[in-house]
């Protein structure tokens, strides 16, 4: 299994932008080779805002392998990813409503800042 990596931090508006263009140049030459994600933000309020402790909390328990775990009785061992908002939201011992309200609401939040 491959890592996975998710770049986030801090870019001013006028970075974004030409990170932006420097991606719109290489689709127009026909460059798929993958990029690594990013997620930047203006600034460290507009990145708290977001990014909650809660929900860096889910991401942290997508990715990182749990404490003293055996790899065969562990969910994140490779291959396998929570089946469920549900089975996650059991995992981090959070309500089901909550852990659902937070990876949607940062989705959206997200995906409204992007635009």
């Amino acid at each position: 299994m491959s890592a996975r990596r998710l770049n986030i931090g801090i870019r001013s508006g006028d970075e974004r932008s030409k990170a932006l263009r420097e991606a719109m140049r290489r689709a127009a030459r026909g460059d798929g080779t993958p990029q690594e994600p990013e997620l930047y933000f203006e600034n460290v309020e507009e990145l708290r805002q977001i990014l909650t402790e809660k929900r860096l909390e889910l991401l942290l328990a997508l990715t990182r392998p749990l404490a003293g775990a055996h790899p065969a009785t562990c969910w994140r061992s490779p291959g396998h990813r929570p089946a469920s908002v549900r089975e996650l939201a059991g995992l981090l011992e959070r309500d089901y409503k909550n852990v659902s309200t937070d990876i949607t609401r940062g989705r959206h939040e997200t995906e409204f800042k992007a635009r």
